[in-house]
């Protein structure tokens, strides 16, 4: 069985994915960013253990490392990691003179 991560998974076109992934017979890690949100418990529970939810706050490192130890938990390998989600920088500026650090 394929594995695949899929981040910003708890609705639009990561959502779509995660269930595409599971129509396919992939194991799916979807991070979760939105825990209130019920559209992945609703899949969870069509799809059962092929759908492990992932709490996931990309734009927090500490977050990502759980999310990362959480999947790490579950399996060895991931054959495919989907970044979906992003971090929306709401100041002034330009894509250009955005921060990519990871502290």
């Amino acid at each position: 069985m394929n594995h695949v991560v899929v981040t910003g998974a708890d609705r639009g076109l990561g959502y779509a994915l995660c269930e595409a992934f599971l129509a396919r017979g992939w194991q799916v890690y979807a991070g979760r960013f939105l825990p209130d949100w019920p559209a992945l418990d609703q899949l969870k529970q069509r799809c059962g253990d092929r759908l492990t939810l992932v709490p996931l706050d990309v734009s927090c490192g500490d977050s990502v490392a759980a999310a990362a130890r959480a999947v790490a938990a579950h399996t060895c390998r991931v054959d495919m990691l989907i970044n979906n989600a992003g971090i929306v920088n709401r100041g002034e500026g330009t894509l250009g003179e955005a921060d990519f650090s990871l502290d």
